[in-house]
């Protein structure tokens, strides 16, 4: 049988039974194409219509479809439903119960409802043991990279280039749909990994009416911590709108970071929150129009990919006239607390109050990072403020109560640290004068007594001048 370019290669139904009020036995298949898509449908169930012909009632229906398209996840799909349903003639109620339904080695169990009205009215409480979205659509394969790479593998102190962020979408998603919905459910599953992301025992509570997507309540554990999180999203206007409110805690953010981003520079355990809003849902749109603040809040960590004890001695070493003593030590900076508020809006996230506090270090940053290009521009002052115990050890401590300029740069995938001697000693008279007093030296050692003193003097201040102004 061939309609256009629908094609129905077979089909077949049975009944034991066609009598009202009396239960019948039915199987029944189908095989065939529509435009894009193949199915091979086959199944069994037991129904009954009342003699009023009010009641339609399903018992033991047990579905199964082989379904291949390339418009599909995947070619190739199996598709299964079992459980049990009513349809209320009179007033359009439609009913499953206990029923269970795969997609492949997708599983999802629960009960739901759909009534006919004006705007369909759905309600649903969906539960599965695991759902791994990355597997089933074959994607997320950022943490393979990520392994790849030693932690604390990141480029020289000196800018070395950057990697340019890859060029954001300003499609926006049709979200058309949700205007025609009455829809509220929950949805439960132990385990779910979507864009390499890993949470378990996640409940969510949603609802849309008319439009209006709203997340009620979203909890779930999330490498060693918790989220807890609520969302609306307005899709009655052309371009949609949210807000979102999240508050994250005890995360360890480095295998977090490794998964979903591809970097491992940062560790910790972390505290996250974020109240934000903004207009637009395209990747372009969700970067330059978001607006409202973040707050983290981290502890006994380290950042990688810079070692501030590091570059407190190659300045000790610049003012001596000298090379820094190399020290095997990995190229991370351990603190015991890390907080910063972010301002979020135009495209930037910036921030006034990053502190970090180390063994004898006490950090504080201020700065921006691009959310459209990904770079990052932020000031570090660095701080030595004592004790010579921890990373870094007693060759710092000459430098105590002393402040180290550090500046960051370059992109999220490829930050860059560079220790900033010439403010370092332009701020500082007393580093200045260890500097001219080492300049002095120098010229000393190399002119010997063939130079008066107030000559060597001058010199010494013309070189100053040549390496500070």
């Amino acid at each position: 049988m061939k309609d256009g370019e629908t094609v129905l290669e077979s089909a077949d139904l049975t009944a034991d039974n066609l009598a009202l009020g009396d239960w019948s036995n039915l199987t029944f298949s189908a095989k065939g194409e529509i435009p894009g898509l193949a199915f091979d449908a086959s199944g069994k169930l037991q129904a009954n219509l009342n003699k009023a012909q009010t009641l339609a009632e399903i018992k033991g229906l047990a579905l199964k479809t082989d379904l291949k398209g390339q418009g599909l996840p995947r070619p190739e799909m199996t598709v299964t439903f079992d459980g049990d349903a009513s349809y209320n003639l009179e007033n359009g109620l439609a009913k499953m119960s206990s029923f269970a339904a795969s997609v492949d080695e997708l599983k999802v169990t629960g009960n739901g409802s759909f009534q006919v009205k004006d705007v369909p009215v759905i309600r649903f409480a969906l539960n599965s043991d695991n759902i791994d979205v990355d597997a089933f659509l074959g994607t997320g394969k950022a943490e393979e990279k990520a392994k790849d790479k030693p932690v604390g593998d990141e480029p020289s102190k000196e800018t070395s280039g950057s990697t340019a962020a890859k060029p954001l979408s300003d499609e926006e998603p049709d979200l058309s749909a949700l205007k025609g919905l009455d829809l509220a459910g929950t949805v439960k599953v132990g385990k779910f990994k979507a864009a390499n992301a890993t949470m378990s025992n996640v409940d969510i509570d949603i609802a849309i009416n008319r439009g209006v997507l709203s997340l009620k309540n979203f909890g779930a554990n999330l490498y060693q911590g918790a989220i807890k999180a609520n969302a609306t999203i307005d899709a009655r206007k052309p371009v949609a709108t949210y807000k979102v409110f999240s508050k994250v805690t005890g995360v360890q953010v480095q295998p977090l970071l490794k998964d979903v981003a591809g970097t491992d520079m940062l560790a910790g355990n972390g505290n996250i929150g974020m109240d934000v809003s903004g207009t637009g849902l395209s990747q372009k749109a969700l970067r330059s129009a978001m607006a409202g603040k973040a707050g983290i809040k981290f502890a006994d960590g380290a950042v990688y990919g810079v070692n501030l004890p590091e570059m407190i001695r190659e300045a000790k070493a610049t003012l001596k006239g000298k090379r820094a003593e190399y020290v095997e030590e990995a190229r991370k900076t351990d603190f015991s607390e890390l907080t910063a508020t972010f301002n979020i809006g135009k495209g930037i996230a910036s921030t006034k109050n990053m502190e970090l506090f180390a063994p004898a270090l006490r950090v504080h940053s201020e700065g921006q990072t691009n959310l459209m290009n990904e770079t990052l521009d932020f000031e570090v002052a660095t701080s030595v403020v004592g004790s010579s115990k921890g990373q870094g050890g007693q060759d710092i401590d000459e430098l105590k109560d002393l402040t180290i300029p550090v500046k960051i740069g370059g992109t999220w995938q490829k930050p860059t640290y560079k220790l900033d001697v010439k403010a370092l000693l332009t701020s500082n008279k007393v580093l200045e004068e260890k500097a001219r007093k080492e300049a002095e030296r120098g010229l000393k050692k190399l002119l010997g007594d063939k130079v008066k003193d107030d000559k060597v003097k001058e010199a010494a201040d013309q070189l100053l001048k040549g390496l500070f102004n």
